[in-house]
């Protein structure tokens, strides 16, 4: 079972320009480059409609057939407000029908139905002229098939948000193998899904690798691909009921992987982070804080140039400054953000501290 560092963070290089789907003034996608866990990009609540991306809505009715709603791009912050511009869009692009579009907020889900006019109406979910731009995913709708023979038509599930993503150019094409995300809100079926390519067009990328994990951490390894171009697409419009999409620290970059690991006697303890002080007459005060894991461990059977290639990792993360350490090569998700506590020495002994928020209470005198 090798281990893994992952130090060189293209996303948080100074060449790099992120891009996202929409952001939240408060939480600009810059955070997302950021080491600091307390920082993260937001996308802007509710539903983002992005021209030429998730902008159009096929359906059909009667005797006239095929129609395309195309929706204003913007920000629809609430479900009424979506539904409210469906129905516009949807009524300027219709001859036969008018309709009513409506959003419940106890289920969650859009109804689209006819309100006048004599014909059924069908959502081209599949077979329409645009479905690689439809809203459909965004409505809760499943789009594996047309919705046909009917007046109105219910979203197969409960949807909350839109699609979203962060998008970076690198400025040139340079070598990744790894993605990690944390401090993220995915809802309980949200995926996350790293893509990367060669130019900035996401038909069919090169890498499009979903990323594992929980609620702590989503993260994959995959073949070195070298690309300019990286996207993290998020899907989570079923379960993510704050109803926006929120990413902390965002990693995409190289490992380095020793082919020997840390010898056997790797110690990990809980440093206690409250502090006590002591007065006169022997009372205490406590200001609590947290506990955290600390691993110890040392090399001490490298070949030489894999002290050569750990060395220069480990110099690249000077004491404080963190970085991912995989602990299972085999399995991206046993990874910590982690940071040395007192650098390490020459005989590659080292500490990692596990890198949290760490909560201040204030204690009283005992």
């Amino acid at each position: 079972m090798a281990q893994r560092l992952m130090v060189t963070n293209r996303i948080a290089a100074a060449a790099a320009v992120l891009t996202a789907s929409s952001e939240d003034a408060s939480t600009p996608r810059a955070w997302a480059q950021d080491q600091l866990r307390s920082k993260a990009w937001r996308s802007k609540l509710g539903w983002n409609i992005r021209a030429g991306e998730n902008d159009k809505l096929d359906f059909t009715e009667g005797s006239t057939g095929d129609a395309t709603a195309t929706l204003t791009a913007g920000n629809y912050a609430t479900g009424a407000l979506m539904a409210t511009q469906i129905q516009t869009q949807m009524d300027a692009a219709a001859t036969d029908n008018t309709y009513t579009v409506t959003y419940s907020s106890s289920t969650k889900k859009f109804t689209i139905a006819r309100a006048t006019g004599t014909d059924t109406i069908g959502l081209e979910w599949l077979t329409g002229a645009n479905t690689a731009t439809s809203v459909g995913l965004d409505l809760g709708f499943v789009v594996s098939a047309d919705d046909t023979g009917a007046t109105s038509y219910v979203s197969d599930s409960a949807a909350y948000k839109s699609r979203e993503w962060l998008k970076v150019d690198l400025g040139s094409a340079l070598a990744v193998a790894s993605g990690f995300v944390i401090n993220h809100n995915l809802g309980a079926s949200g995926t996350i899904t790293l893509q990367g390519n060669a130019t900035d067009a996401w038909t069919s990328p090169t890498v499009d690798e979903a990323l594992g994990g929980d609620a702590d951490i989503r993260a994959d390894y995959f073949t070195e691909q070298s690309l300019r171009w990286w996207r993290l697409l998020i899907d989570d419009v079923q379960t993510n009921t704050a109803g926006y999409s929120e990413v902390g620290v965002w990693f995409a970059g190289p490992y380095t992987e020793p082919t020997v690991c840390y010898s056997i006697g790797m110690v990990k303890r809980y440093e206690q982070l409250s502090r006590v002080a002591v007065g006169i007459s022997g009372s205490h005060f406590r200001d609590e804080g947290a506990q955290r894991p600390v691993w110890s461990m040392r090399w001490t059977e490298l070949l030489a140039a894999d002290r050569t290639a750990l060395q220069a990792a480990l110099f690249a993360v000077p004491r404080g400054k963190t970085f991912f350490f995989g602990f299972d090569s085999t399995d991206a998700t046993d990874t910590e953000y982690v940071w040395l506590v007192e650098g390490f020495s020459e005989e590659l002994t080292t500490a990692l501290a596990y890198d949290i928020p760490v909560p201040v209470l204030s204690g009283a005198l005992g």
